[in-house]
């Protein structure tokens, strides 16, 4: 009977033994598989969620860009072209509108600082009622350029002025005004 019981004992040993063998060299490394195999899957879904969120950004960023487009194109309006042939036009057209005599002429740049866009310093001169003068002003700061005054000046017409007035600035009387103005006209 001992030796059944040292059989049986043997035999318990033998098959725990290759449970335990079996176990490590097999369903161990499988359950270490598993978990390598879902923490990659766990990546790949965060990574595919990034990416989803970042496609819908890029998506809205779009169709935002799309709503602003004409917006940008109305501030590139605002700036002058590198040659001001435009603005000139521009200018000579609101000085009839105006009923002013005008003179504008370009000033070298005489920035000391770095400027964020490039510009155009323009003295303008010009003479007419003072009125007329004022709508000048009015309609050349509601004008669609974008333009900084640097310095202004306004005086009125005396007679020594008008005895050494030029041939098509007989037109003005005593009591107009003249005016000085240098603009800074930013460009593209």
């Amino acid at each position: 009977m001992q030796d059944l019981n040292k059989k049986i004992q043997l035999a318990i040993i033998l098959i725990l033994i290759t449970s335990f063998s079996l176990f490590l060299l097999g369903i161990y490394p499988l359950f270490l598989k598993i978990k390598t195999t879902s923490e990659q899957l766990l990546e790949v879904r965060q990574e595919t969620n990034f990416l989803k969120a970042k496609s819908m950004e890029a998506s809205t960023l779009k169709e935002k860009i799309e709503q602003l487009n004409p917006d940008l194109l109305k501030v590139q309006g605002v700036f002058t072209s590198e040659t001001p042939i435009e603005f000139f036009q521009f200018l000579e057209n609101l000085a009839k509108e105006s009923n002013v005599l005008f003179d504008v002429s370009l000033n070298p740049q005489t920035s000391k600082k770095e400027e964020i866009f490039p510009f155009l310093n323009i003295q303008l001169s010009f003479q007419g009622s003072f009125s007329n003068c004022l709508k000048f002003l009015q309609q050349l700061e509601a004008s669609p350029y974008l333009i900084e005054i640097q310095n202004f000046t306004l005086q009125r017409i005396g007679e020594e002025e008008l005895k050494t007035t030029k041939e098509e600035e007989k037109k003005l009387s005593m009591g107009d005004a003249k005016a000085n103005l240098l603009i800074k006209v930013f460009s593209k």
